[in-house]
Formats: structure tokens, C-alpha cells, sequence
């Protein structure tokens, strides 16, 4: 439950995100990078 929260804390924190490309990444109000995710391959 701990790690569910904290993931969630962290999209509520995302203040600006990213994409290049497959890749999509998540910054908080600090520029802070804060998750990262990447496509799966199909």
C-alpha cells in the first residue's frame, strides 16, 4: 500500500511532463523529474 501511495502522490505532483518519443516523463513543480514511463512493445 505504501508504494501505491506514493505513486500516487507523485501524479498528483506532476506539475509539467514530457514526451520524446515512446517515453513520457513526469516533472514536479521544481523541474524535478518524478516518474518515467515507457511504451511496451506491442
Amino acid at each position: 500500500m505504501r508504494a501505491e501511495a506514493a505513486y500516487m502522490e507523485l501524479l498528483r505532483a506532476a506539475a509539467t511532463y514530457r514526451l520524446d518519443g515512446t517515453t513520457l516523463t513526469l516533472y514536479d513543480a521544481s523541474g524535478n523529474e518524478s516518474l518515467i514511463f515507457r511504451a511496451a512493445a506491442e
